[in-house]
């Protein structure tokens, strides 16, 4: 209705992986404001594979994402269920546009302290994609001292973010995972900081100093561990729950 977009107007332009990082996130403004957004908790409870006491705050996937390999997005299930879940690219935009608000440290410090959430997980789906929206999240670690907050990022690759990020895992509150793959090169391990390694294959292995392994394809053979790497507990069907 009038100059509103609606999530399945910008779906398939939006999630384009051949748009280069910079377009995409020079894009998301304009197709931000146009969508109607209605008043709600800034944090989502998870389902039943992240874990129901944990909450999350997630941005759309690719345009978000700066340390993105041709690995990953072909792979990205973030992608894929917002292709599908309307609605889902819908409130990823509105978090992006909140995300760009001056104020926005402010908003999820109170909601985290009213609601009192004991578990904080960032970006099940996007990443930091600036210097300045990370700096947001540090505030809101060190202003919520009593909360676990825990992300999995690629934006170890911006030398812009790779100190904040390093800053951030020392914190006590805070769980730091560098997510990588056979493109992406092996991430530095500052101290507090661990590293996820996302493989292809049977054929895809951890390089050594991976700490967690993610299998995309192959699942058939459940596996504890990968290469003497624990294979992440939900995909190997010994836990249902998250792993921080």
């Amino acid at each position: 209705t009038g100059n509103h977009l609606r999530p399945a107007d910008v779906r398939l332009p939006l999630l384009d992986p051949a748009v280069q990082t910079h377009d995409r996130v020079a894009a998301l403004p304009q197709l931000a404001k146009r969508l109607v957004s209605q008043p709600r908790r800034l944090l989502i409870r998870g389902n039943t594979k992240l874990g129901r006491r944990i909450w999350h705050f997630s941005l759309p996937p690719v345009y978000t994402c700066p340390g993105a390999t041709d690995v990953c997005l072909t792979d990205c299930y973030a992608i894929r269920y917002t292709q599908r879940w309307h609605n889902t690219l819908e409130l990823y935009l509105h978090n992006y546009q909140l995300s760009r608000y001056q104020r926005f440290s402010d908003l999820i410090v109170r909601e985290i302290k009213f609601y009192n959430y004991s578990i904080v997980r960032l970006h099940v789906s996007g990443d930091f994609y600036d210097s300045e929206y990370l700096s947001k999240w540090q505030r809101i670690f060190t202003d919520c001292p009593a909360t676990i907050f825990y992300f999995y990022t690629r934006s170890w690759s911006r030398p812009d973010m790779s100190v904040q990020l390093s800053h951030c895992a020392r914190l006590p509150n805070v769980r730091v995972w560098y997510s990588f793959d056979r493109l992406s090169g092996i991430p530095p391990k500052p101290p507090g900081v661990r590293l996820a390694y996302m493989s292809e294959d049977s054929n895809d292995h951890p390089p050594a100093g991976s700490d967690l392994v993610f299998r995309v394809r192959d699942r058939s053979k459940k596996a504890v561990y990968l290469d003497g790497v624990r294979v992440c507990p939900v995909e190997n069907g010994t836990a249902a729950g998250h792993e921080m």
